[in-house]
């Protein structure tokens, strides 16, 4: 089963984000968590892929210097950590600032529910770019995402990073038979 409507923890982020990142060709060079006051509280499953992605400058921890690796992410954190990613690749370097958008709430533009300020020029760039889906308006930013939602973010940037559409695994899950799930699945994105 896959639990396509559950919340994805943070250390479940990280392992996905770095499988998302070994299949377009990142490998991974792990270093310790160390740095991290809570570095005890990650899994040794999502070790390497945690400290790949605090290495590339995709995850950077709180203000406390807590990675805080069982609290779940919001979509809002998703986008803005999968768009690093995805600036890496297509800027073929490690990340950067991510690139300003126009201002949400003005005329003609689209308004996300609960999207903090912080986020707001990311996540509209990541729409306008269909890296979101379109059911993304509909969805309160500030809440945490879905497993099944992260599936559709990452199958998204990998066709447009890759630019070829994946394979779907035919008999993935019980659970769910969404597109982006099962592609994912195919990609070694996510395992279950």
């Amino acid at each position: 089963t896959f639990r396509p409507t559950n919340p994805i923890t943070r250390q479940e982020f990280a392992k996905v984000t770095g499988n998302f990142l070994n299949i377009l060709g990142w490998s991974e060079d792990a270093q310790t968590l160390s740095d991290f006051a809570d570095e005890k509280n990650v899994s040794n499953w999502a070790k390497p892929a945690a400290a790949d992605m605090v290495r590339i400058g995709i995850v950077n921890g709180d203000n406390k210097n807590m990675l805080n690796p069982g609290k779940s992410v919001s979509y809002e954190e998703a986008c803005a950590l999968f768009f690093r990613a995805y600036q890496m690749f297509e800027n073929g370097e490690d990340v950067g600032t991510i690139g300003a958008a126009e201002t949400v709430g003005e005329e003609g533009e689209i308004v996300f529910n609960g999207l903090s300020n912080w986020a707001k020029a990311t996540v509209t760039q990541m729409y306008g770019m269909g890296l979101l889906p379109e059911s993304a308006v509909q969805m309160q930013m500030n809440l945490p995402i879905t497993r099944g939602d992260l599936c559709e973010m990452a199958v998204r940037i990998y066709q447009s990073v890759s630019g070829t559409v994946p394979a779907a695994d035919d008999a993935a899950f019980s659970d769910t038979d969404r597109q982006a799930i099962l592609q994912a699945k195919k990609l070694g994105i996510v395992n279950g």
